[in-house]
């Protein structure tokens, strides 16, 4: 059981380490995951790590220590079988990556993939890249990924040049989805540019603060919209972009709402089938001062914790998960996760018994 972990000592980390060593079973899958989430007991099993053809540390908040870890235990050393390395959405920074890049430059060496997807790489983490594969011909690298970075202009061009010249063997660099936001820390890296969507919201709704703000409405408020097929019956709204990606938001609220995402197809209609969460087309979360539901399709799940005023959400839609946090001073407490396996883009959205949403900056 994977609770049992978080109560091993330091010695219970040695002992099973030597039973993985010493195993009749090939190791060629080493996933940190499977025992917990932790740089020191990365460090711990770094021999494991060492006799595995792959590594998935992704998720696993690790920094330069580990880094510097894996180079001088694994990526130098002779007797490594490692060929697949994957540290991605750790915040391992442009030291993280100069650590990695002396590995890459030992003729002990031999990744073929290197992913670095979400871990707040620069110009200047390319340029070690850059610099690691040009001095190491005997390089086996073909795959380097570093979507969700920074690398800007120049970086990219460094790292193609190398692609480009038949002296390396790197087949494949991916840079999907960057830019200078991804050098936030945490999840927010992940931050989606967001404004709630005039042509869906529903005549019982207003909105505020240049789009970014919505409530309900008394009678004598309302304003004449005009009714299009795109316009919910039901008090809920749409913002602007369908998300297919990695994606973060926070909103605050008051009153009686639901946090949800759904696919663009979803029902408009005034019958309860509607209703964000009510049917498989959409995922949600009611919050209100009495407690917390999660809802999707016929399933419901009342929440132990009581959602806080603010609400991050956290989408990895290629992973097939939808995660909500409390936050709280900044800190983010998981308080529901949704796993499915998602078919098209899903909209933020939200439903109003009564009360407000504000989109809040990241």
């Amino acid at each position: 059981e994977k609770k049992e972990y978080e109560q091993f000592t330091r010695s219970q980390w040695s002992a099973l380490t030597f039973v993985l060593l010493t195993s009749d079973e090939t190791l060629e899958v080493f996933d940190l995951k499977k025992y917990l989430k932790s740089e020191k007991v990365l460090l711990g099993m770094l021999p494991v790590v060492r006799v595995s053809k792959s590594a998935l540390l992704s998720w696993c908040e690790l920094s330069e220590e580990s880094c510097h870890g894996l180079t001088s235990s694994v990526l130098k050393n002779a007797s490594s079988n490692l060929t697949d390395l994957d540290l991605s959405h750790n915040d391992l920074l442009d030291s993280g990556v100069e650590q990695l890049a002396e590995g890459l430059k030992s003729r002990h060496c031999k990744l073929e993939a290197l992913i670095l997807s979400g871990c707040q790489v620069t110009e200047k983490g390319c340029d070690f890249l850059a610099s690691a594969l040009k001095s190491n011909k005997a390089s086996n690298l073909k795959k380097l990924d570093l979507s969700y970075n920074h690398p800007g202009e120049n970086g990219m061009r460094v790292l193609n040049d190398v692609a480009a010249d038949s002296h390396w063997k790197l087949e494949t660099i991916r840079f999907d989805h960057n830019g200078p936001h991804r050098l936030k820390p945490g999840l927010k890296k992940y931050g989606a540019d967001l404004k709630f969507d005039t042509n869906t919201a529903s005549k019982r709704l207003v909105l505020l603060e240049n789009d970014r703000k919505v409530r309900t409405t008394k009678v004598e408020e309302r304003v004449a919209q005009p009714t299009t097929e795109e316009r919910f019956k039901r008090t809920q709204v749409f913002c602007d972009k369908g998300l297919k990606c990695l994606c973060y938001w926070e909103v605050e609220w008051k009153g009686h709402v639901g946090v949800a995402v759904a696919y663009e197809d979803v029902g408009r209609k005034w019958d309860s089938s509607s209703g964000f969460g009510c049917n498989e087309k959409s995922w949600s979360l009611l919050c209100s001062k009495t407690g917390g539901t999660a809802i999707h399709g016929k399933e419901k799940h009342k929440l132990t914790i009581k959602p806080s005023q603010k609400i991050a959400v956290f989408l990895d839609w290629e992973g097939g998960t939808l995660s909500f946090y409390n936050v709280i001073s900044e800190e983010l407490n998981l308080i529901h996760t949704f796993r499915a396996k998602f078919t098209g883009e899903l909209f933020p959205s939200f439903w109003f018994q009564k009360g407000s949403v504000s989109l809040c900056d990241i």
